[in-house]
């Protein structure tokens, strides 16, 4: 019994001691809390993404016309697609063509008696003419000669025929003479008087025709 009650006693002062710890201070209820620091982190900026630079198309390539016999004229086009090369052709793409004869009274003369011509002479006088023979190929050209009435209607005749064969060489030597024919035609046909000197000059004269392709 008495070693019941010392027991008591003994955790009776054990519990005293350690309830009363009069070296630790009890906390300040009264003393504010401290607030945390709050840090602030920099926003993430998101990368920089460069745009791809447009990629290039093709230009279109140009589709040049069908033109077969290549004078010039898209085949959709060209009336004759199948001119032979080198041909002079219209804007139908054909070779041009003259529908009516032309005629010319070129200045080559001649001295009385006389079938010698200059030719160089002449063929200044007969350009016109070669660019209308040129311009349509598949014309002829037809040189006339005549003379005054002085002398035999014979005599005549020959020298119109040597005239007219003199400038027929002429044009001949430029156009090809496949394509020149001459005739002498002596006195006939004046277009002057030939009883004066002036009159019978003018009849010393060439003509020539340039005829369409019959």
């Amino acid at each position: 019994m008495q070693r019941m009650i010392l027991g008591s006693i003994c955790l009776t002062a054990l519990l005293a001691a350690c309830g009363d710890n009069s070296s630790t201070p009890a906390p300040d209820a009264a003393a504010p809390k401290a607030t945390p620091e709050v840090v602030e982190t920099p926003a993430v900026q998101p990368p920089t993404v460069k745009a791809n630079p447009p990629i290039p198309q093709p230009a279109p390539v140009q589709v040049a016309p069908a033109d077969r016999d290549k004078d010039g004229i898209a085949d959709a086009d060209d009336a004759c697609p199948d001119s032979a090369p080198g041909t002079v052709v219209d804007a139908q793409g054909c070779r041009p063509r003259l529908m009516d004869e032309r005629t010319f009274n070129p200045a080559i003369t001649f001295a009385p008696a006389s079938a010698t011509l200059d030719n160089d002479a002449a063929s200044d006088s007969l350009e016109e003419i070669f660019e209308l023979a040129e311009t349509y190929p598949e014309t002829t050209v037809r040189v006339l000669a005549f003379t005054d009435s002085s002398g035999s209607a014979a005599l005549n005749k020959r020298l119109s025929e040597s005239r007219a064969q003199a400038v027929a060489d002429v044009i001949a030597a430029r156009l090809g003479a496949e394509r020149v024919s001459s005739e002498g035609r002596g006195a006939a046909e004046p277009i002057a008087d030939n009883t004066t000197a002036e009159g019978r000059a003018l009849n010393r004269r060439i003509v020539v025709i340039v005829e369409p392709a019959s």
